[in-house]
């Protein structure tokens, strides 16, 4: 991990309760998500449908 880095969470909208950590998995995707940062884009939240796709969203620039 980036030590500049701060840890990001993200969680399911409309969503209230208690939550707990612990279940981690080994997974690629910080390399995706460094790729569209390379490219200026941010990664703003994650979509997950239940297979083994996630879809990254993207925030939109602001127009100057």
């Amino acid at each position: 991990m980036d030590p500049d880095r701060r840890p990001q969470m993200y969680w399911l909208e409309e969503w209230e309760g208690k939550a707990r950590g612990g279940y981690y998995v080994r997974s690629d995707i910080v390399e995706s998500i460094k790729k569209l940062e390379k490219t200026g884009l941010k990664v703003v939240g994650i979509e997950f449908d239940g297979t083994f796709n996630l879809h990254l969203i993207t925030e939109v620039p602001e127009s100057n």
